[in-house]
């Protein structure tokens, strides 16, 4: 990735696998369980607290991320590897679900043809997609999900999956107001999608 993701290299030192079982993922990712069954990436893991979960959960993961120094913290813990999401170091069609969880709202609009292109090259015919962003504003700082690594802005549904559907199948999209599995914390505002890849077996990436 250029320069202008530097801001990203930041570490979740405040999460962990027990913070994670209490917060919206574990929900999310316990109820769609059928599309996390083969091999799966998460993009942007950090310091891994999410793949500790979804290896919690029994599933394999292995995560992703541009942050040398968050993937090297949290190396003993999980499988994960330094990469970019926009020209990823996997073979094609190697993976059975990517999952974007707080990920496509820090890349830049004019990235995402980039993005969408490589989660197509790398996932296998009728592969998932799962994402997951707050529901953000510009005109209405005061919304607790703004984030000053936010660079791209969702109020509504079409605008967070509307780029996506050129290449894959909506096969669920909702707006998420709950608010953590424990019922801590205010409901999110957030979209979620699941997407399925259209690409054919016969076909060439």
């Amino acid at each position: 990735m250029s320069d202008r993701y530097a801001k990203e290299n930041y570490l979740h030192t405040d999460w962990d696998l027990k913070r994670r079982q209490g917060h919206i993922y574990n929900t999310l990712l316990s109820e769609h369980a059928d599309i996390l069954k083969g091999e799966n990436l998460m993009l942007g893991c950090n310091m891994g607290s999410t793949l500790q979960l979804i290896e919690s959960l029994g599933h394999r993961v292995i995560g992703m991320d541009t942050n040398a120094e968050a993937i090297d913290s949290g190396a003993q813990e999980v499988s994960s590897v330094v990469g970019d999401a926009l020209d990823m170091d996997f073979r094609a069609s190697h993976f059975d679900t990517i999952i974007a969880f707080d990920f496509i709202e820090h890349i830049y609009p004019s990235d995402m043809p980039k993005l969408i292109a490589e989660c197509m090259r790398v996932l296998k015919p009728k592969g998932k997609v799962f994402a997951f962003s707050p529901r953000t504003d510009p005109k209405h700082p005061s919304q607790s999900s703004m984030d000053v690594c936010h660079v791209q802005f969702f109020t509504n549904m079409s605008e967070f999956d509307y780029q996506w559907r050129s290449m894959f199948l909506q096969v669920d999209a909702w707006h998420e107001s709950r608010s953590n599995p424990d019922g801590s914390g205010t409901p999110h505002d957030a979209f979620a999608m699941i997407l399925e890849s259209r690409k054919c077996e016969s076909r060439f990436w």
